[in-house]
């Protein structure tokens, strides 16, 4: 085999692609587009930056964020970035009753028209234009499919422990990521999950279509899916009530409203917020306190977040 030798070549901008140095290079050179605009709210992960607005009336809203992209052009162009505007789509946030389709003003960034889209796949979720999360239902559910497929196939040539493994490695994470967001939805909406995780259960323990599943899920040790979205749900607030992670939420207690004491002055339980729609009930901010309040007083006086989480797992295991 012939070794050719390349020669060396000065790098006068950017950095070597799949560097070490790059990722964080390029994180100090953008993260200060936060102060090209004071309107809209800036994400950054990474290359994936999303700018939201809120506005009770659409059009201005639109003509608003119109003027304000303005602003996020010029800091481009002294930045020598250039937005790839073919990958780069709006959504326009709005329940389903209020949804119109009259032509809206256009985006546009450097008089080009950006493209309005009703979904868009963020950091692995899909967002909607109206939060119902069904596209995310619908795409985890054909990537749980296909690895469902590969266990029927594999199944006659491994033991059961090989199976669980594939389960926890091709299944399980796609159940996990991001489930206190879209997991907290209608039943309807979730029954494709569900289905496809008893169908995951079924192989691992060779289990006929007719048979009961309940008493698989308690001979593997596995949590249903409703119940692993209570427990996450659960551990992300255990992380905001414990200061293991900053809170926008305002958590209280029940405890803390009063300045006299009550029936409920020792408890853990949390004041739930006022919701007036089903949407804002499903947010983990307010669910999550009827998620909190319904464990029991053992399991939310834990500060440990370890002991915690294998009290959450015991308490709904054992109501199987």
């Amino acid at each position: 085999m012939n070794c050719v030798d390349s020669s060396y070549i000065n790098v006068s901008t950017g950095v070597p692609q799949g560097s070490i140095l790059g990722p964080f290079l390029f994180l100090v050179y953008i993260n200060d587009i936060v102060n090209a605009t004071n309107y809209f709210s800036v994400r950054m992960y990474a290359d994936d930056t999303s700018l939201t607005a809120a506005g009770s009336d659409l059009a201005i809203l639109l003509n608003t964020v119109n003027d304000e992209l303005n602003n996020i052009h010029e800091w481009l162009c002294a930045n020598k970035l250039t937005l790839n505007t073919g990958k780069t789509k709006y959504l326009i946030f709005q329940p389903i009753q209020k949804q119109t389709y009259n032509l809206y003003l256009p985006l546009k960034l450097s008089d080009e028209y950006l493209n309005h889209s009703y979904s868009v796949k963020y950091l692995g979720l899909i967002l909607d234009s109206h939060l119902s999360w069904q596209n995310h239902i619908d795409y985890i559910s054909k990537k749980i499919s296909k690895s469902l497929n590969i266990m029927t196939k594999v199944k006659k040539y491994l033991g059961k422990k090989a199976l669980i493994s594939i389960y926890y490695s091709l299944v399980y994470p796609y159940l996990m990521y991001g489930c206190i967001l879209w997991g907290n939805n209608y039943n309807a909406s979730l029954s494709p999950i569900i289905r496809l995780q008893n169908r995951a259960i079924r192989i691992i323990n060779d289990v006929d279509y007719f048979e009961h599943i309940t008493p698989h899920y308690v001979d593997l040790g596995f949590l249903k899916f409703p119940d692993i979205v209570k427990s996450q749900t659960c551990l992300f607030f255990f992380d905001h009530m414990h200061d293991a992670k900053p809170s926008s939420f305002g958590l209280t207690l029940i405890s803390e409203q009063h300045n006299y004491s009550t029936r409920s002055a020792s408890s853990q339980l949390l004041s739930i917020p006022r919701y007036r729609t089903n949407l804002r009930k499903f947010c983990p901010s307010v669910i999550g306190c009827y998620f909190w309040d319904d464990l029991p007083i053992s399991a939310q006086k834990q500060t440990s977040k370890s002991q915690f989480k294998k009290s959450l797992h015991q308490y709904y295991f054992s109501q199987y």
